[in-house]
């Protein structure tokens, strides 16, 4: 996957088409993010919403740069159509970091480390009420 920014403009066009991934992503992961919170950012340009094709999209990811004492990519979510090599479609946004000099940084189920054996697990998350 070559990963393809979407301008804040143009997320309404495209987001339709990737919404089912990033909704499935969701579902799976049980995070209070709403795919409508997810597209709002992207639209009011405080994330950016990236895709492997304008026309036909099969993977997509929400991302923000956040520029803290080192530069992070945040991948708040990503999403791909079945049967996607998703490993591939997700390392790719390494490429989008890489360009400005930041390290990957997601929150994942706890499975995605024997997917990403290389990763750094940096923090747990804990819930209570």
């Amino acid at each position: 996957m070559r990963p393809l920014l979407v301008p804040a403009d143009e997320v309404r066009l495209i987001f339709p088409q990737v919404r089912k991934y990033l909704q499935g992503a969701i579902d799976r992961s049980h995070t209070d993010q709403t795919v409508r919170w997810l597209e709002e950012q992207c639209e009011r340009g405080k994330a950016d919403l990236v895709v492997d094709d304008y026309t036909a999209p099969k993977a997509a990811a929400v991302i923000r740069l956040e520029k803290w004492e080192s530069p992070v990519l945040n991948v708040l979510c990503f999403g791909a159509r079945r049967g996607v090599a998703w490993q591939e479609a997700l390392s790719s946004i390494k490429v989008l970091a890489r360009h400005h000099g930041a390290v990957v940084r997601a929150t994942a189920r706890t499975g995605f480390k024997r997917k990403f054996p290389d990763v750094k697990v940096i923090a747990s998350v804990y819930e209570w009420s």
